[in-house]
C-alpha cells in the first residue's frame, strides 16, 4: 500500500540533475518570486502516513481500514467480500 514516508522531495521531482530545490532558487533569485505555495494532499495520500517510516514516527500513525456499515451490507452485500471496494 502507497503511504506518504518522507516529506523530502523524490526522485520523481528530479530532472536531468535538477531538483524541486534547483526550481525554487531560481524561481526566488532570477524572477525574485518571495512565495512559492505547493499543494499536497496529506490526509488524501493513498494510505496516509507510513506507520513503518522511521521519519514518520512522531505522527504515531497506524494502519486502519473502513468497515461497511449493516445499512450499507443490506443495500449492497457485495461489499463484504470485494476487496477493492474497501481495501
Amino acid at each position: 500500500s502507497k503511504s506518504l514516508v518522507s516529506f523530502r522531495a523524490n526522485v520523481k521531482f528530479e530532472h536531468e540533475g535538477e531538483s524541486l530545490k534547483t526550481l525554487v532558487d531560481e524561481l526566488k533569485h532570477e524572477l525574485d518570486v518571495r512565495s512559492i505555495y505547493v499543494w499536497h494532499a496529506l490526509s488524501g495520500y493513498w494510505s496516509g502516513v507510513s506507520p513503518c517510516s522511521e521519519e514518520m514516527a512522531a505522527f504515531e500513525s497506524e494502519w486502519s481500514f473502513p468497515q461497511p456499515t449493516s445499512d450499507l451490507l443490506m443495500v449492497e452485500p457485495a461489499v463484504a467480500w470485494d476487496a477493492a471496494s474497501f481495501h
